[in-house]
């Protein structure tokens, strides 16, 4: 793990770098929780069991992102387009998604239409174009130059189809690109759900406010989220997020053209009512402006909002699923700090076994032992009655309130056994099932 995220975790613990450090290599080590919190405490801090279950979590995040980063790096070298300024970029990369933003451009695809316009020499027009080098007015006439019948490229129409997937790609790819769109998405994206198939009584009761549901994706509570993927898994729901694809193009617009969002509106007034996207020969009649126009609109549309609303779906549902933990941790943390009887309750504590018999200790009010007996209420003697007066007779003599029964071998047959108990003879007294 880099120092400086060594030393991000070491303020966020409030711990110095030498502690995580340490802690890292018991955790690599397999040492436990427990160990660590009862004989290392120096390293351990203030730290709570979920702290250090926490640095574990960023300890094995930082081992995944690591092995990944690996393998790109040997990806791009086999693939001879690693550069100095890349391999940067992939090393300092903080996490998954930052990683593969930086890799995306250089993934192999297979049958790209992209790699393959490059390949026949297009890559030179296309960044022309989108850097408005080109003759606008005439981009027929501007890429001639570009026509390689020997390449595959037989005319000008041949060159723009080409240009055209390159530079579709080019904007799905760029980092910059995707994290705007990331916080456009993030901000003005809906989350959609409706019903699937048919729905019993039980499946209605459950999920009927889900049906047609729509929520902001800056809004979703992730008990929402844990519904819909619950809904999703037993096949009663469907849900997906809604890109704001118009929002989308007019901040693609922003970076792409050079009258932003007004040259996009006045393009668009040309083109509204077009539903297809132009190729070959169409591709010839158009200027430099618009085929940036749609080419903003191919590649937020048909890329960029699908893959960035399968990942902000990813992150909704691992966000649903740390909260559903969470909850679970406090509940039974509450469980088990939960004070088990009231002060001044006098306990009949039970021990359950088969040969060796049912232990039984009468404790007062301060856990002073007043009391043992040794019953065989199951095989092999089946001493049953005899251990249910036995029972009684302490509760009654001793004034019993509640039985404290151990959950182990026999727990089940003893447990039946103080229920007959308190049946026929002891209505006010109870009894609890220790795990």
């Amino acid at each position: 793990m880099s120092d400086s995220n060594i030393k991000s975790l070491a303020e966020k613990y409030r711990l110095n770098p030498e502690q995580v450090r340490e802690l890292f290599r018991l955790f690599e080590q397999d040492y436990s929780t427990p160990y660590i919190l009862l004989y290392r405490r120096d390293l351990a801090g203030n730290l709570s069991a979920g702290d250090i279950a926490a640095l574990r979590r960023s300890l094995h995040a930082q081992h995944s992102l690591e092995k990944e980063r690996e393998k790109i790096l040997k990806k791009l070298e086999e693939n001879g387009v690693k550069n100095e300024e890349l391999a940067r970029q992939i090393k300092s990369a903080p996490n998954i998604t930052e990683l593969f933003d930086y890799y995306v451009p250089y993934r192999p695809k297979k049958r790209s239409l992209s790699r393959l316009a490059q390949s026949r020499g297009l890559a030179e027009p296309a960044r022309l174009i989108i850097e408005h080098k080109l003759d606008h007015e005439n981009l027929a006439e501007g890429v001639k130059d570009y026509v390689n019948p020997d390449a595959g490229v037989q005319t000008p129409s041949d060159v723009l189809e080409g240009v055209f997937h390159i530079i579709n790609d080019w904007m799905a790819e760029e980092k910059s690109h995707r994290d705007l769109q990331r916080k456009i998405l993030c901000k003005n994206g809906r989350l959609l759900a409706k019903k699937k198939g048919k729905w019993d009584k039980d499946i209605y009761r459950e999920f009927s406010e889900y049906d047609n549901f729509a929520v902001d994706l800056s809004k979703v509570h992730p008990y929402q989220m844990l519904c819909l993927m619950r809904g999703k898994q037993l096949n009663a729901l469907e849900y997906n997020v809604e890109a704001p694809i118009e929002v989308m193009y007019l901040e693609a617009a922003e970076l792409y053209l050079e009258g932003g969002e007004e040259e996009f509106f006045e393009i668009d007034a040309v083109f509204h009512q077009q539903q297809s996207m132009p190729d070959g020969e169409q591709l010839v009649n158009l200027t430099g402006p618009q085929l940036l126009y749609w080419s903003i609109r191919k590649s937020i549309s048909h890329t960029l909002a699908p893959v960035l609303g399968k990942e902000k779906e990813r992150c909704l549902r691992q966000e649903a699923e740390n909260h559903a933990l969470d909850i679970v941790r406090r509940n039974i943390r509450s469980k088990l700090l939960m004070q088990p009887v009231e002060n001044g309750t006098r306990v009949l504590g039970v021990d359950p076994g088969f040969r060796t018999g049912c232990k039984l200790a009468a404790l007062d009010e301060n856990g002073t032992v007043l009391e043992c007996k040794t019953v065989h209420p199951h095989t092999p003697k089946n001493e049953w009655e005899p251990a249910k007066a036995t029972i009684t007779k302490m509760i009654s003599e001793h004034n019993l309130s509640v039985a404290s029964l151990g959950n182990g071998n026999g727990s089940r047959e003893t447990e039946k056994l103080l229920a007959e108990v308190i049946e026929e003879n002891c209505n006010e007294f109870s009894y609890t099932v220790l795990e």
